[in-house]
């Protein structure tokens, strides 16, 4: 069970509009490890096997949409939906990490870019790409970051852009 037992009046809205009459779901029904990220999502319908997440503001969901990804690659038979409190569905797009797309620079990178691309799966382009702002880090991208530096997840999606710059030059090296 998650932490937190009283529903949010949002959450109390989208039982009665969801939800109706059925009780046949569960109010925080598990929490997932993430790595070093834990998870719980707002409700469990026992009819569909869903995991249900209510996002309360467009910007709630955009600050957690990473981790909805990650919960998605890490458990790929988890079927999770987001969703507003009016019962309307999000559909969960490619994370970024704003701060680190705005600010880092190839010209900050002390390696080249081929073995450290190479080591994370990714193409040199897609690398370059992240490096000028242009792609954010993807939970996917995130982890395989996180085998190849021996850091957590959680670090790529969070930190700010100066300490992925080194983690990721130890690459390699």
């Amino acid at each position: 069970m998650g932490t937190r037992t009283k529903m949010t009046k949002r959450e109390e809205h989208f039982c009665s509009v969801f939800f109706g009459e059925n009780k046949n779901w569960f109010f925080h029904p598990k929490t997932f490890v993430l790595n070093d990220i834990r998870y719980t999502p707002d409700f469990y319908d026992v009819n569909r096997n869903t995991y249900i997440e209510v996002v309360g503001s467009r910007q709630a969901y955009h600050q957690n949409k990473a981790k909805y990804e990650l919960m998605l690659i890490l458990f790929p038979d988890v079927v999770l939906e987001i969703r507003n409190y009016t019962g309307d569905k999000h559909e969960p797009k490619l994370p970024s990490n704003s701060a680190f797309r705005k600010s880092l620079r190839i010209k900050n990178f002390p390696n080249t870019q081929a073995p450290i691309a190479e080591a994370i799966g990714i193409s040199q382009s897609s690398l370059s790409m992240i490096l000028n702002g242009k792609r954010g880090i993807g939970a996917g991208v995130a982890l395989r970051m996180a085998k190849c530096t021996g850091r957590d997840v959680g670090f790529f999606l969070t930190s700010p852009p100066d300490q992925i710059v080194e983690a990721l030059s130890q690459i390699g090296s």
